[in-house]
């Protein structure tokens, strides 16, 4: 358990720079415990990918099914629509756990700036706020 627990925390030559200062901020448990239930909710088809429901269920965040789930989905993929493979989760996690006010801001950002326009709009924000009212 500790080789795997070390594997995971300890800088792979594939990280990209991103990943390995993501693990950083996380720590060695908090990756391994990430990674133990990505492998988990991960199906034979998925390609290393999670899709919404499960990437959702892997956050803890099952009742954001509706339009802020999508666009957390859209953000973490980095609008890939393909789900969310284990390098987004911890590097998005690290992000919204770990990182600077301006990272959190721009990560809020995105995830309102529904269109990607670079702009948040009122219907954008009324689209949030009443699914988190659902």
């Amino acid at each position: 358990m500790l080789h795997l627990v070390k594997s995971l925390f300890t800088a792979n030559p594939v990280d990209s720079p991103q990943l390995q200062s993501a693990k950083r901020q996380l720590g060695a448990d908090e990756v391994a415990s990430l990674r133990s239930g990505f492998i988990k909710l991960q199906d034979n088809t998925s390609h290393g990918k999670l899709d919404k429901d499960a990437f959702l269920a892997l956050l803890g965040c099952d009742q954001l099914d509706g339009w802020l789930g999508e666009q957390l989905l859209r953000v973490v993929s980095c609008g890939s629509g393909q789900g969310v493979d284990f390098e987004a989760v911890v590097v998005a996690k690290a992000i919204c756990c770990q990182g600077t006010g301006r990272e959190v801001g721009e990560f809020c950002f995105n995830l309102l700036d529904a269109h990607q326009t670079g702009k948040i709009t009122p219907a954008d924000l009324e689209h949030a706020l009443l699914s988190c009212l659902d």
